[in-house]
């Protein structure tokens, strides 16, 4: 549970690039849908405009690139001892205004609405502890910007010019808005307009990655990634309610729209040790586009952060390993975050996958696991309060590989009979995880859920290495069997891809070796590699299905 006044506010898919080189769509202030609907509207004999309420309404829109956002800030001020009122409503029945830090002089022009709003307005005189907050529009005081709240505790009349002063002290939003609900997004719900705006979180980024080089004790592997990236866009809605500056209702709200990624690792790998190892890299933050409505009501700032991680282990020997794997999101998929349960309500998350081969160039007893994850961040500062969130999608593509001879064919279904093979387990699949936390206790997250998974164990492959049975290799010169290279696993100098790494060379079964006599069974060679540089190649037979 969140309880106190806490920093509240701000969604992390962490925000410096952002605020470097990330641009904000910043919304400008509009009139009410009542008042743009005509219903409103100040006329000469309608002087409501100047009416103290205990709920105002602020709305703000803007639009780039196609897109479009709304933002509506509602005020309530529930006491006995205090109001407010918008300028906006009543400017157009002014001569002139002219504002301080300290008072704001209105010229009204005619007698009539001077004494309406003289009737009115002299209520704060009325009780020491009365106020009302006037909301300057943009430009109504010449040098403001921006909206401008402004706190009123006196108001002094001037009957012979139709001109009132109020006298207080100009302020922030942050100060004013103590009960409150703010909503900003593209939804048409935030205003019920006949348009239907739509702000979304753009989706459509290349994986920010080259070839990789790393080395981690006895372990040397390159990684690259061919055609990687993600696609498609999120349409985003924030809504915030404030009680007494007490959260009672904090939440956020996405749904993809031609949301996919590709995942197309290739790997590789020289290696010769028995446990695990494992580790997550961050590869970058792409800044995109966010929303600012300004005076400090709203700073939105998402990036997309895209990192990399591995599983490896046990492996012995060097090899290049190939996959892949796509996934796509429903659009009728919703999510809703509730961050002052905290709670997460998704439907329509399972993703579909598809999967591309598996493929290996050298024998290899390996366990190899890869991901990308590709994490949709939101940074959002409203009216000084902090959350950051993060949704991510992680698909992941593996296999398990496990060398074997056989004198029969080390893989059944081999028409060439390969003596030495590598049993081929793959799997892969995707999750997709939500994490929340207050502003600067990312370490300490309130939220952390899954929202869907899904793994797919895939048939096994057998992939053939060296001469057939009793035929040996004629382009390699006879050698005496040696106990190191008949153990050995063999690698393919024929068919490895660009990565493979070479700094240690891969040992190769000696083919002048007698074969032992025809069997059916599978053996697991031994680990035992040969540290001479290996002969010649010998073919590769790819893609044969285990029976």
């Amino acid at each position: 549970m969140i309880t106190g006044r806490i920093s509240w506010l701000l969604f992390a898919f962490t925000l410096t690039l952002w605020v470097e080189t990330g641009r904000s769509l910043e919304l400008q202030p509009m009139g009410s849908p009542v008042a743009d609907h005509g219903r409103n509207l100040v006329r000469d004999d309608d002087f409501s405009g100047l009416d103290l309420l205990s709920v105002e309404s602020f709305f703000w829109g803007g639009s780039e690139k196609g897109r479009s956002a709304l933002g509506n800030l509602t005020l309530h001020m529930p006491g006995e001892a205090e109001s407010i009122i918008a300028m906006e409503k009543f400017q157009p029945l002014l001569e002139s205004s002219q504002c301080t830090k300290n008072s704001m002089t209105l010229n009204f022009k005619n007698e009539r609405s001077y004494q309406y709003g003289q009737r009115i307005w002299k209520w704060v005189n009325d009780a020491d502890d009365r106020t009302f907050v006037l909301v300057a529009g943009h430009g109504h005081c010449g040098w403001n910007k921006h909206r401008l709240p402004f706190i009123v505790s006196n108001v002094l009349f001037s009957d012979t010019k139709n001109t009132v002063t109020v006298t207080g002290k100009a302020s922030d939003w942050k100060t004013v808005a103590h009960t409150y609900e703010l909503l900003v997004g593209g939804h048409p719900s935030l205003a019920k307009r006949d348009a239907s705006p739509s702000f979304s979180l753009d989706f459509n980024h290349p994986l920010p990655l080259s070839s990789k080089s790393v080395s981690v004790g006895d372990v040397e592997f390159t990684y690259d990634c061919e055609d990687c990236g993600t696609k498609g866009e999120f349409d985003f809605e924030f809504q915030l309610k404030t009680e007494l500056l007490i959260p009672k209702g904090v939440s956020m709200s996405l749904s993809p729209r031609g949301v996919s990624a590709n995942f197309n690792p290739r790997l590789g790998l020289s290696a010769n040790f028995t446990d695990k190892k494992s580790d997550e890299r961050e590869l970058g933050r792409i800044p995109i586009d966010g929303i600012s409505i300004p005076g400090g009501v709203l700073d939105l700032g998402p990036e997309v952060v895209f990192s990399w991680g591995y599983e490896l282990g046990p492996v012995v020997g060097t090899a290049g390993v190939s996959t892949g794997v796509s996934i796509g999101l429903q659009d009728a998929a919703k999510l809703a975050i509730d961050l002052t349960s905290p709670d997460v309500s998704a439907s329509g998350w399972k993703p579909t996958v598809s999967q591309k081969p598996v493929t290996v160039d050298a024998s290899i007893s390996a366990g190899v696991q890869l991901n990308a994850k590709a994490t949709v961040e939101l940074a959002l500062e409203a009216l000084g309060q902090g959350f950051e969130v993060g949704v991510n999608l992680e698909p992941f593509a593996g296999a398990k590989f496990n060398v074997a001879a056989s004198s029969a064919g080390a893989c059944p279904e081999d028409p060439k009979k390969h003596r030495f093979g590598v049993k081929i387990a793959p799997s892969l699949g995707v999750n997709l995880n939500v994490e929340a936390s207050t502003a600067g206790n990312e370490e300490e997250p309130i939220l952390s859920q899954a929202i869907a998974s899904v793994t797919m164990p895939l048939p096994s492959m057998c992939t053939g290495f060296g001469s057939g049975p009793g035929r040996p290799d004629p382009s390699k010169p006879k050698k005496k069997p040696s106990s190191e290279s008949s153990h050995g696993v063999t690698k393919s100098s024929e068919h490895a891809p660009t990565l493979a790494l070479s700094s240690s060379s891969s040992p190769s079964p000696s083919e002048s070796t007698p074969p032992p006599t025809a069997t059916s069974h599978t053996t697991t060679l031994s680990t035992t590699l040969s540290r001479s540089a290996p002969s010649s190649s010998p073919s590769v037979h790819r893609g044969t299905h285990d029976s």
